[in-house]
């Protein structure tokens, strides 16, 4: 037998402590991946970054111009608003949604859908008729459903130029319209419907719904669609009066967005939390949200707004606490506080961040993160009245026509009315009613 008597031995200590050291580097290692893997880029990455295809939303790229790591559009104003400043700002903002938003889109819908085009190229090209534009129908649907909320009464005439068109263009044979496979227009028309006492087209669509493609059967969800009969502004250039329609998330999925909407137009239709659907439609809901909690870096436009929205049905309809009612409110609370700084579009898109302020304000809540966040909405309230997002024209392929198919139409006045819905909603509960 050679060798060291002690060889054996040291060589097992040796090793110890070579597996301890290399146990320590990968302990760090990992930690300084998680570190960078965590911190978003403070300039434009080389790879694409995930697309959101929710409506309002549907990010192709980030800006090479701003360092998006601290880009925030509104940013929030320590402090609360006056009475004086809000009712200012609620009082300007309305007029420019009508005039800058509403009255332009019901110019190109009332005689029958005509649009004029200019292509890539340049060429002018008069669309129509039936030719419709995804952002300027939820823009007339929308000042139905809010115009109470918005201070614009119900007799004004822009609002019964938008009744008169959306009930002529309801199909009631059909239970439906042209464009009722796109995105939470159905939900959203129904809701204006009911609420003017057209509760008759109202049943005939709910009907529609039901049997639609969006009605998932399996669990009794609703998911979102795109439709190929309109001109898009968010969806793909080529779905634009492509005749096809096609599922907006790649497939069939659950859209808690378009399941809350079509809640609200059952809300607006004096349904009882008891009513039969209306349970299962909300179990179906809740349960949904309890199984699928998110971080807020997580989340796209359909996990933001079908939320928000869940919490502000929750506090109107008074309905029963439940566990997918419990994460969701504290996904939106732990959103205002501070996530939200995490999440791309909540930074660039000012519309989500009110959506989930007026949901808190309608549950109570209040604090000097919200109080901050309205003073912002209401600081960066434009000279004209509106509040438009720029930075997000070129993000979203709405700067410059498609080389292929049709685009037309912004987010500006979704991120009007929405944020004018916030302040409203601030306004009442800090001052009262007017």
């Amino acid at each position: 037998m050679s060798g060291n008597a002690n060889e054996g031995s040291g060589t097992a200590a040796s090793r110890e402590v070579l597996a301890i050291a290399l146990g320590w580097a990968t302990i760090v290692t990992l930690f300084a991946a998680a570190l960078v893997w965590s911190a978003p880029p403070l300039r434009t990455p080389d790879a694409t970054p995930p697309v959101d295809r929710g409506s309002g939303g549907n990010p192709s790229g980030i800006p090479t111009a701003e360092d998006v790591k601290k880009f925030i559009a509104c940013p929030s104003v320590a402090g609360i608003p006056t009475k004086e400043k809000l009712d200012a700002a609620l009082r300007t903002g309305a007029a420019a949604f009508l005039k800058f938003f509403v009255e332009p889109s019901l110019a190109n819908a009332e005689p029958g859908g005509y649009l004029d085009y200019v292509d890539a190229t340049g060429k002018s090209t008069r669309l129509g008729p039936g030719v419709y534009v995804q952002c300027q129908l939820y823009l007339i649907v929308h000042l139905l459903m809010f115009c109470d909320e918005l201070g614009i009464p119900r007799e004004h005439p822009t609002v019964q130029r938008a009744l008169r068109f959306f009930v002529k263009e309801f199909d009631e044979t059909k239970g439906c319209w042209k464009w009722s496979t796109e995105g939470c227009l159905h939900a959203k028309g129904l809701a204006a419907l009911v609420r003017f006492g057209e509760r008759e087209k109202f049943e005939k669509g709910w009907r529609w719904a039901l049997a639609s493609p969006m009605y998932r059967k399996e669990d009794g969800l609703f998911t979102m669609m795109q439709c190929g009969a309109i001109v898009q502004t968010l969806g793909p250039a080529t779905r634009s009066l492509s005749g096809v329609d096609d599922w907006e998330h790649g497939g069939p999925i659950v859209d808690e967005e378009n399941v809350s909407k079509f809640l609200y137009a059952l809300w607006e239709a004096g349904r009882r939390p008891d009513d039969p659907e209306v349970a299962a439609l909300e179990s179906g809901l809740s349960r949904y949200f309890a199984a699928t909690p998110l971080a807020a870096a997580q989340m796209q436009t359909k996990d933001v707004i079908g939320r928000a929205w869940s919490v502000l049905l929750h506090a109107r309809w008074r309905l029963p606490d439940s566990d997918g009612f419990r994460l969701e409110l504290a996904e939106m609370r732990a959103m205002v506080r501070a996530d939200w700084r995490v999440n791309f579009m909540m930074r660039l898109m000012p519309n989500f961040r009110a959506d989930v302020v007026r949901a808190l304000i309608e549950v109570g809540d209040r604090d000097d993160g919200i109080d901050a966040m309205v003073n912002g909405f209401v600081a960066s309230q434009e000279a004209d009245g509106a509040w438009r997002s720029p930075q997000i024209l070129a993000i979203w392929g709405l700067a410059t026509p498609p080389k292929q198919g049709y685009k037309f139409g912004n987010m500006d006045g979704a991120t009007t009315y929405t944020v004018l819905l916030a302040i409203a909603a601030y306004r009442r509960a800090i001052y009262g009613e007017k």
